[in-house]
């Protein structure tokens, strides 16, 4: 079991009739009632007593990758027919190692083990693509994938302790053994998924039959779930630049909830997708996005909150372009101006108010709610830099600040006098502004 799972030795849980008791080498506080602590490595004696069934062992991986992939299936009386369906799409994968056990209740544990370490980010890529045949009951949280950074896994051959029922291990027919040798030489013939095998599998569009369609782009693999519309000229450059966007990821740091935000309003108002359709686009595109993203939990957090905005509220709508007046081009020019003439050696305080200015405009509030970290992904700024130039605007009174600090790690408000929501100069960027 050491070799094939490479647990973690120094973290593992210990079943009991109702919660796991975690141990750990570290002395932390177990998840007991009690509230004791344990210093105890995770060894051959302990895995010894677990197949003996004095004890049921659940494990966890080092760090945050794991060589093992493990879809928890737990729908009740379907639970056999669910996981057969799985099995067999597996099988059609190229996957022939599978370790399939039952997990003591009324579900079964379906595992594969990886020849090289996976991250978790990998291993909810590919149990998506393992649970299509069952996409639905996956959404719904029926069927887990795990390991993830907090859950672990019970190992089989042992004893459920809330049920008292052994973890015993199918045969390749998905049928119990008859002897208990026959099991462990079952688990002994397990090998390693060659890497090559599991890139082909993430290479693959997920299809979950769920009504929605699969999106083939030329940029690479995507999670995609419905056909792109074609953006028509007439429906604005702002549009063409979000589907850009979309299909091919993030290109710079500092802008995944800027644009997260912008196309869920071209989903919506583009796209026309349902909010289903737009959950699963913006999901693809954060995967497909994390080499600029700084925190996968953080982004996925705020997908539904993104979604909330837009689609639960019609405050906010999708411009074809954002049309500015020549008094406020004037001005963004004027502040840059006075700022080189005392001393600025950069565009960085012109930035900042164009910035400010945009988001005023985009989502049509003024007072504006902003913070430093929108107000970077919007000029490209450091934070040092956005914090020194907002002081300046506010001590030379181009702009108020309402509620809020403008060095605060939380969002301000902010307001700025003779700002129109309308306009008749399209601006795009700063560089629009410099060239106008």
């Amino acid at each position: 079991m050491f070799d094939i799972y490479s647990p973690n030795q120094g973290k593992w849980a210990i079943q009991t009739e109702d919660h796991y008791m975690t141990v750990t080498t570290e002395g932390r506080k177990a998840l007991n009632a009690e509230g004791c602590h344990f210093r105890q490595w995770l060894n051959w004696e302990e895995l010894k007593s677990h197949t003996q069934g004095k004890q049921t062992i659940s494990i966890y991986p080092w760090g945050s990758k794991a060589q093992w992939l493990c879809l928890d299936i737990d729908t009740g009386c379907e639970s056999y027919a669910d996981m057969t369906a799985i099995v067999s799409h597996m099988r059609d994968l190229g996957l022939n190692d599978i370790l399939v056990s039952f997990s003591g209740s009324k579900g079964y544990h379906v595992e594969i083990f990886s020849e090289y370490p996976l991250s978790y980010r990998q291993i909810n890529a590919l149990g998506e693509r393992l649970v299509e045949p069952r996409w639905e009951k996956y959404k719904a949280g029926k069927i887990e994938i795990r390991p993830t950074a907090t859950m672990g896994i019970k190992l089989p051959l042992g004893i459920n302790r809330k049920s008292e029922a052994r973890c015993n291990i199918l045969d390749k027919d998905l049928k119990p053994y008859t002897y208990e040798y026959e099991e462990w030489v079952h688990f002994l013939e397990i090998k390693r998924v060659p890497i090559q095998t599991i890139q082909s599998i993430l290479d693959r569009p997920i299809m979950p039959t769920v009504h929605i369609m699969p999106v083939e782009l030329t940029t690479g693999p995507t999670l995609a779930v419905v056909p792109i519309i074609p953006i028509a000229e007439t429906q604005g450059v702002q549009a063409v630049q979000i589907e850009s966007i979309y299909t091919q990821g993030l290109t710079k740091t500092n802008t995944r909830h800027m644009w997260a935000f912008q196309i869920a309003l071209w989903a919506r108002d583009i796209q026309h997708w349902s909010r289903e359709q737009a959950e699963n686009a913006l999901t693809d595109w954060t995967l497909r996005s994390l080499k600029f993203i700084s925190s996968e939990s953080e982004a996925m957090a705020d997908i539904e909150s993104i979604l909330k905005s837009v689609y639960d509220s019609g405050r906010y709508r999708l411009s074809n372009e954002l049309k500015w007046t020549q008094a406020e081009v004037d001005l963004v020019r004027k502040v840059q101006i006075q700022a080189s003439l005392q001393g600025a050696r950069s565009n960085a305080p012109g930035r900042v108010l164009y910035a400010l200015i945009t988001l005023v405009k985009y989502y049509r509030s003024n007072p504006m709610y902003a913070s430093i970290r929108s107000i970077c992904s919007n000029t490209g700024l450091s934070k040092e830099s956005v914090i020194k130039w907002l002081k300046w605007l506010i001590d030379m009174d181009y702009i108020q600040i309402v509620t809020g600090s403008y060095s605060s790690r939380k969002a301000s408000t902010y307001y700025i006098s003779n700002i129109d929501f309308g306009g008749d100069i399209p601006l795009l960027s700063y560089e629009d502004l410099q060239n106008h």
